[in-house]
């Protein structure tokens, strides 16, 4: 039960992130905007879900393909599936920052029909999804840790952008940009969450290639006993 509660928490505590950061990002907007600009957050944060699922997916189903081959001692699979994983994030994230770069307008129009948001709304989308090629590697981080057994890990990456970085920055830069640094927290937070789950991620990838290479050794040496016991029976 301690086990499946730690795996869940993080999970738990994501949603709770996601609660607070509503609530503060509404009452950011409040004070320096105004009613359209709570509505315009509306109408983003829904965006945003539907551009997060594919990445949600991908990790998702990479999630048990990692925890059986890591617990199976393949980890060369483990490497080329976080690998692909990886490269098949960032071609997805870059799709959809081309649709929402190229596209504002249109994208907002399958969410609302209220013309001062299809006006107002293009700057602040473009703004807030400007890293969406690379968030896909803080969420691929996440179920990463989920997988080998380090929801802690995983908790800390799952909160860091939503309770830790993005919090700090919704206080720190709008009383000098005014509305538009509400805006601007959301790339400035993606870059420090997604390199935070980059490094942490790359540190423990690199901990499972020395346990990897110290069983290879140890199967070397074995190897060489066997072959040496074989010698001596033989003569």
């Amino acid at each position: 039960m301690k086990q499946v509660l730690s795996l869940g928490a993080g999970v738990f505590f994501n949603q709770i992130g996601f609660f607070v950061l509503a609530i503060v990002m509404n009452l950011s907007l409040r004070y320096y905007g105004n009613s359209l600009d709570i509505s315009i957050f509306g109408v983003f944060s829904l965006i945003y879900v539907f551009a997060t699922m594919p990445f949600l997916g991908l990790a998702q189903g990479i999630q048990p393909i990692i925890g059986y081959n890591l617990g199976a001692k393949k980890y060369q699979r483990v490497f080329i599936s976080l690998k692909k994983s990886l490269i098949f994030s960032i071609c997805i994230g870059f799709a959809i920052f081309l649709v929402i770069i190229c596209f504002p307008t249109d994208v907002l129009r399958l969410f609302t029909k209220e013309p001062m948001i299809l006006n107002e709304g293009i700057f602040p989308l473009r703004t807030a999804m400007l890293i969406t090629p690379l968030i896909g590697i803080q969420i691929l981080g996440y179920f990463f840790f989920l997988a080998i057994n380090q929801p802690f890990k995983s908790l800390f990456i799952s909160l860091s952008r939503q309770a830790i970085f993005t919090l700090m920055f919704v206080i720190i830069f709008p009383p000098f940009i005014g509305k538009i640094g509400v805006w601007v927290v959301y790339p400035v937070a993606d870059i420090f969450s997604v390199g935070i789950a980059f490094i942490m991620t790359k540190q423990e990838i690199n901990k499972i290639k020395e346990k990897n290479i110290l069983m290879g050794l140890l199967m070397e040496s074995k190897q060489k006993e066997l072959i040496v016991m074989h010698i001596n029976l033989t003569i």
